[in-house]
Parts: structure tokens; sequence; C-alpha cells
């Protein structure tokens, strides 16, 4: 700690005063950064979109950013082994960089180990963010706990099972399901087989792949009307045309070309939460939101079989703006041969 100035030592003969120390403040290292940091309890995470050699020299420049107020705190980096560096997503095209933590016992600093996959707060994030490893790994632990239930537990009955289906599995497979939640077919087989063994024990449940799904819908209720920090939630990108056919917090969607996008929450949320009616959206608490929510999808066959598509009703528009300036409508109906026409409806803005 650093003494204030304005304070000074106690002479003989005058009242003694009371230190005023100067506490550090934690939020100094992100506000002095030019590139995205995040602060979660004692962790730090810095990254950056790498396009070319000069992102790569600002990331590195972040990194020593935070070494040299470490030191100026006295709260160096002791162990420098626990910081890691790991890329997502697709590559930069040069070669991979290699970092480094300036520290006193090198010249050049220590260097980051790179990894593939790393443990964040119980979930497994790999670089291509499939969180395979993560699924498999909770798939592996709710069938060792499925074992241990019917060693120890004999003449149970439907309510005794419930608690203990609900408590100690379902509660490892819907950890963070908002982030891992899967997309290719083989995992999600590995995720529904769970229940499936659970089905020998009278259970009958709602199938994983709708619980995702319904989880979802009740964060992006969260996130538009303001019950989480808009500084640490995904950006929801209201549509520009409140007006449009159905409720008025419609979600703007983006293009994708890549999985990677197209799967992500920000983007595969769009297409349901667009469906649901108004009374649903504007629902005034979470728990109406949940109760209208499963009313309103009741007869979605994808509640008990998870190979079914969601069925999504056709009385919401798909809205554009053209490069002439032009309003482009395009309703949607079911035609005889069981496909969706889609002609154009262009009224020309006078």
């Amino acid at each position: 700690m650093e003494m204030d100035s304005n304070w000074c030592r106690p002479t003989p003969g005058q009242c003694c005063r009371a230190y005023r120390p100067t506490i550090p403040d934690i939020n100094d290292i992100v506000d002095n950064l030019n590139c995205t940091a995040y602060l979660v309890a004692d962790d730090m995470k810095i990254f950056s979109g790498i396009r070319s050699d000069i992102d790569i020299d600002i990331l590195q420049t972040g990194i020593n950013t935070v070494a040299r107020w470490t030191d100026k705190w006295h709260l160096k980096l002791m162990n420098a082994k626990k910081c890691k560096t790991m890329t997502i997503g697709i590559s930069y095209a040069g070669p991979a960089h290699i970092y480094h933590l300036p520290t006193g016992s090198a010249s050049d600093g220590e260097v980051l180990t790179r990894v593939t996959q790393e443990n964040d707060l119980g979930v497994l994030i790999d670089s291509d963010l499939h969180f395979e490893n993560h699924i498999l790994e909770k798939v592996k632990i709710c069938n060792r706990i499925t074992g241990l239930i019917r060693r120890n537990f004999t003449n149970m009955n439907f309510q005794s099972f419930t608690q203990l289906y609900k408590a100690m599995i379902r509660s490892h497979l819907e950890y963070a399901q908002t982030v891992w939640s899967p997309y290719k077919v083989k995992l999600i087989d590995e995720v529904e087989k769970v229940q499936n063994v659970q089905l020998k024990f009278f259970l009958v449940s709602d199938t994983y792949l709708y619980r995702r799904a319904r989880g979802d819908m009740i964060e992006v209720f969260k996130i538009i009307h303001g019950y989480y920090d808009q500084e640490g939630v995904p950006r929801l990108q209201l549509s520009l045309y409140p007006n449009a056919r159905g409720h008025d917090k419609k979600l703007f969607k983006l293009q994708s070309h890549l999985d990677l996008r197209k799967y992500c929450f920000t983007d595969r949320v769009v297409s349901k939460w667009n469906s649901l009616p108004a009374d649903v959206v504007n629902a005034p608490s979470v728990d109406a939101f949940k109760g209208r929510l499963d009313r309103f999808w009741s007869s979605q066959e994808v509640r008990f079989n998870y190979k079914a598509e969601f069925e999504l009703p056709l009385n919401y528009s798909i809205v554009c703006w053209s490069q002439t300036m032009t309003w482009i409508h395009r309703p949607l109906w079911p035609s005889s041969n069981s496909r969706l026409r889609l002609p154009l409806i262009v009224l020309r803005q006078d």
C-alpha cells in the first residue's frame, strides 16, 4: 500500500492521526488496456481478435500492462505456469505466436503455455468450441451416479427417485447448458441416453433437447427485460422494424456461414424467440414467462421425442432492408406440396 502525501507522521506533543492508505482499484487494469478483459473472482481473461501482426502486439502489450500493474501494487504473479493462452475459433493464418509474461526471473519473461482446452468455471472449453470432451465427461459422471443410486437405494417409489434424479443427475447435464449446448447428432444422442436409462426406473420427463431450448428462451427473456447486467451478457440485437407482425421485441438474425456462429447462443435463439406470441414475450415476471411458454409449447413433439423438430408457427414474417431502399415483406404460409412459398411483396417508399 502507498501512503497519502496529505498525511504525515505525528510529532511529539501532537495527537496521533491515522494513516489513510490508498487501496488499489482492480478496475484500473481494465481501463488501461487496449484489448478486452473480463474479471471473474480471482481470475482475469484478456482476449482480442487476431487478424494481423498488429493485433498480436496489442495483446502482448496488454499482458505487459497487467504485469506492470501487479508490480506497482506488490501483487506479483508468483506462478506464471497458471497463466495460459488459447486460440478459439479459426486461427490466424500466420505462425502461432509465443506470448511472454514479464517476470524478474527471466530477461524476456516466461513463456505462456499454449493449450487447446481449459476448464473454466466448471466448463471444459476447447479451441473449436465443440464441447465434445465436456459433454462426454458429464455423461460419464451421470452414468456413474446412476449406478451408485441403483446399488444403494432399493424399493424406491416415483417421488424418491425423481428427487434423486433432479438433484444428482440432471444438475450435471444442465449446468451452463446455454454455453455448451450441442448441435451434433452424436453428442445429442449421448446426452439423451442418460435419460433413456432412467426410463427403466419409470421416469418420464421432457427431453434434454426441449429443456435446453426452454432454458435458452428463459435466458433471452432475462436479457431483454434487463434482469442481468447488460455489460456482462451476450449482445442481442433487436430488430430494426418493431412494427413487424408478432411481438415488438423481435431479434435481428445475422447471416452465418460457419456452424461455429450458426449454433452459438446469440444466433440459435432468434427463430424460436421471434415465433413466440406477444403475451408470452411480455410476461410480467420470469415465473409467468415459464408458465406461458410451457402452455404455448405444450403440443411440441420434441418434448418426448428428441429426434423431432421444433414446430415453429408460420404467422411471423421475415423483414429486411434492401439496397434499393424498398420495404420487403415475405409472409410465409404452407403450400399444397408441404413446402414454404416465399412470394415477394415490395412496397416502395414515396
